[in-house]
C-alpha cells in the first residue's frame, strides 16, 4: 500500500502543466475579453519557436501568470490565417511576440528566443505598462527625452 501512494505522489506531483493556449479567433477574442492578448507566431522548424514551446511555455510560474492575466494565441505563421495576421502586424521574423489591449491596440512585440525569467518580466511590464513601446512613446510625447526613463 505504501508503495502505491508513493507511486501516486510522484505521478500527480510531476503532472506536467500546459500553457493556456486560447483556440478563438482574434476577432472573437477582442470582442468578448478585457485582458491583454499575447500573440505568438511560430514556425514548426524553426529552433527558437521549438526552445519557447520546450523551454519558455513550459515553465510553471510563467503558466500561472499568463493564465491569470492574459489570452494566449499561438499562431502558425505558415498557415493561410497566420500569414495574413504576420502581414497584418507587418512581422518581420520568426518567433515574434505581439502584445495588444483588450480593444486590439499594439503595446510592445520582440523577436526571438527568451527564458522563461525574461519572459514573466516581460509579461509584468506588460502588466504594469511600463518599459513598452507605448509606455516609452507617451513619454516622449510628454516631452521626456531622456534616454534613462
Amino acid at each position: 500500500m505504501k508503495k502505491i501512494y508513493i507511486l501516486f505522489l510522484i505521478l500527480f506531483s510531476c503532472a506536467k502543466i500546459d500553457y493556456p493556449w486560447d483556440s478563438r479567433a482574434l476577432d472573437n477574442i477582442l470582442l468578448e475579453n478585457n485582458k491583454p492578448i499575447m500573440l505568438y507566431f511560430y514556425a514548426t522548424w524553426w529552433d527558437p519557436c521549438a526552445m519557447l514551446d520546450a523551454k519558455t511555455f513550459s515553465d510553471t510560474d510563467l503558466i500561472k501568470l499568463a493564465k491569470e492575466n492574459f489570452v494566449s494565441l499561438k499562431i502558425d505563421a505558415e498557415s493561410e490565417t497566420g500569414q495574413k495576421l504576420f502581414s497584418h502586424f507587418r512581422g518581420t521574423g520568426l518567433p515574434l511576440i505581439i502584445f495588444l489591449d483588450s480593444n486590439g491596440v499594439e503595446i510592445d512585440r520582440f523577436y526571438g528566443y527568451k527564458p522563461a525569467y525574461e519572459f514573466s518580466i516581460k509579461l509584468e511590464n506588460i502588466l504594469n505598462g511600463t518599459n513598452t513601446f507605448t509606455y516609452f512613446l507617451s513619454e516622449f510625447e510628454k516631452g521626456n527625452y531622456n534616454a534613462e526613463i
